[in-house]
């Protein structure tokens, strides 16, 4: 039996969808996999903080996973765009990075929903994904 909302043809039960961005491409690869196994649909990946924005702004995801540390346009300037444009937007910052002081900080400015170090473990992300769905 479907359970649906006051708007039409609207299902509760629908798929969570993200994007995923890492300026490493395997990784995006194995992180889609993770999603698709516990049934998110990744409606895009892309290897800049550039094209998390412009991905973002174009399929507004339930949620983005993004890289913190990428050359030119990084995690930071990804975070902050889509903040502006949605501060309630679920990000949840993946990194293999230790972060100094001043990134801690300006992570805290920018609330992140979550921040994973890598490597990560599918569990985390199935966990993740509960917390985001509730």
């Amino acid at each position: 039996m479907l359970i649906f909302d006051e708007r039409p043809h609207v299902s509760l039960h629908r798929i969570p969808t993200a994007i995923v961005i890492d300026d490493d491409r395997e990784t995006v690869s194995v992180f889609c996999e993770y999603l698709g196994l516990i049934d998110v649909s990744v409606l895009g990946t892309g290897y800049n903080g550039k094209e998390a924005v412009e991905m973002f702004e174009k399929v507004r995801p339930d949620v983005v996973f993004l890289d913190l540390l990428m050359p030119d346009y990084d995690g930071f300037y990804a975070l902050e765009r889509i903040k502006q444009m949605d501060s309630e937007a679920n990000v949840a910052v993946i990194t293999a990075d230790r972060l100094d002081e001043r990134d801690m900080e300006r992570l805290e400015r920018l609330c992140p929903s979550k921040i994973v170090m890598k490597p990560f473990e599918v569990e985390q992300i199935i966990s993740m994904m509960d917390n985001f769905r509730r």
